[in-house]
């Protein structure tokens, strides 16, 4: 077999384990969506984590004017400013990966899925009217 022949196989395959595992909800009882963590999913404790990220973020902030105010003065050699924290990134794995597969299941569902999607598709620079 040649090359675009096995790689046309291993899409085959991949394909038919995504429609099995999202399409048909498999994903539920897979060991990977089992451990996936989802300690932020309800919108309490999402929102209880972005306000302490925001807050570590503002003394991270204050930090550096401090250090930069010193460094202006004279006070102290010029450093590298302290990184900040990470952006927020809510912990909700099993959430995403659950609304990914409804998404994937109704789409693949849908026969005119793709028509329907190309409707909603315009150019980038597509000019608001048409000038003729």
């Amino acid at each position: 077999t040649t090359l675009e022949q096995a790689a046309r196989t291993q899409l085959g395959w991949i394909t038919a384990w995504r429609i099995d595992r999202y399409a048909f909800a498999s994903l539920k009882q897979a060991t990977f969506y089992l451990q996936a963590s989802d300690t932020e999913a309800d919108e309490t404790v999402r929102d209880q984590a972005k306000a302490t990220r925001n807050n570590n973020q503002a003394a991270v902030k204050k930090r550096r004017l401090q250090q930069l105010a010193l460094e202006r003065n004279g006070r102290t050699a010029k450093k590298p400013l302290e990184p900040g924290v990470k952006d927020f990134d809510a912990d909700m794995a099993q959430t995403q990966l659950r609304e990914a597969a409804v998404e994937f299941a109704a789409a693949y569902r849908d026969p005119d899925h793709q028509t329907s999607m190309l409707s909603q598709v315009t150019p980038a620079n597509a000019p608001p009217v048409a000038v003729y």
